[in-house]
């Protein structure tokens, strides 16, 4: 369930308060061994948002509002149908930015702090449990996005998300005060070209991810079996493209990693996890009217 409402406090100024209440229930049934578990849980998320339009070419927005994530599946409950016992992730969240667009420029800024009450974190294996949650940790940064119309049906575009602080807090987490929460690169970045002319376009874009630990004591050194270590960071090339050949039928084909870069991308729970490699797409989609 969702309700917001949108106050027009003057004609350059809103406030937009909304409350959401979400339900959920999980099972997983093992047919091979016939073991099988559930879990449930209600939530309700109140939030606040404001904006501002300062002058035609610029907005400044604010908002603050709760936030919950509730653990996937195959973590939640194990593959013997033993819940986990794992509370969703709860957090208190605040964002301030502005936006707006300028003779042919697009832009939108923001800082952010995110201040979760039980992270979910990897846990020991040994014990029997792949993820637990792991206390009060403190997320804060600044994302960014800019782009621009070159002319003649070319535009460049770019974004970035810069967490410097993403730690556990509290001598109650189960990571060490102060250290940086598993899978938290300090920097996620894309930037791309594109081209558009006659129901044709297509865009080539890297996207960069920095490095990033495996778990919660952040371990750098790999160990023998890949499920600890520092996950080196990596970049990839992505292409697209779509063509409409009239109002109904559409062509289109995507390459991703188009130079094959390996790297890897998880090393939970099983020990390295390879990025995907060279791999395309391709289709065609027709609306009936």
């Amino acid at each position: 369930l969702f309700a917001q409402n949108r106050f027009l406090l003057s004609k350059d100024f809103t406030v937009t308060p909304g409350v959401r209440v979400e339900s959920y229930n999980q099972s997983r049934n093992n047919v091979l061994t016939e073991k099988s578990g559930s879990a449930k849980n209600l939530e309700t998320v109140p939030q606040i948002g404001a904006s501002w339009q300062l002058i035609p070419e610029l907005q400044l927005y604010s908002s603050v509002y709760k936030g919950f994530a509730p653990a996937q599946l195959a973590t939640a409950i194990s593959e013997k149908g033993v819940d986990q016992q794992l509370d969703p992730e709860r957090s208190t969240n605040f964002e301030f930015g502005l936006r707006g667009v300028n003779h042919g420029f697009s832009y939108d800024a923001a800082i952010f702090s995110m201040n979760f009450s039980n992270q979910i974190v990897n846990q020991s294996l040994a014990a029997g449990i792949s993820k637990a949650n792991g206390g009060k940790s403190l997320h804060q940064g600044a994302e960014a996005s800019l782009g621009y119309e070159l002319g003649h049906g070319w535009a460049i575009n770019a974004n970035a998300t810069y967490i410097p602080v993403a730690k556990f807090v509290g001598t109650n987490s189960l990571g060490r005060d102060g250290n940086r929460i598993p899978y938290t690169p300090k920097l996620t970045s894309n930037f791309g070209v594109s081209y558009e002319k006659n129901g044709f376009n297509t865009l080539v874009s890297l996207n960069y991810v920095s490095t990033q630990y495996a778990d919660s004591a952040n371990t750098v050194v790999p160990n023998a079996i890949g499920t600890l270590g520092e996950i080196p960071s990596f970049a990839t090339v992505n292409w697209s493209a779509n063509y409409a050949i009239n109002k109904d039928w559409k062509v289109f084909g995507v390459i991703n990693n188009v130079f094959d870069k390996r790297y890897i991308s998880s090393r939970s729970p099983d020990g390295i996890f390879a990025g995907a490699p060279l791999n395309f797409q391709a289709g065609m989609s027709y609306q009936f009217n």
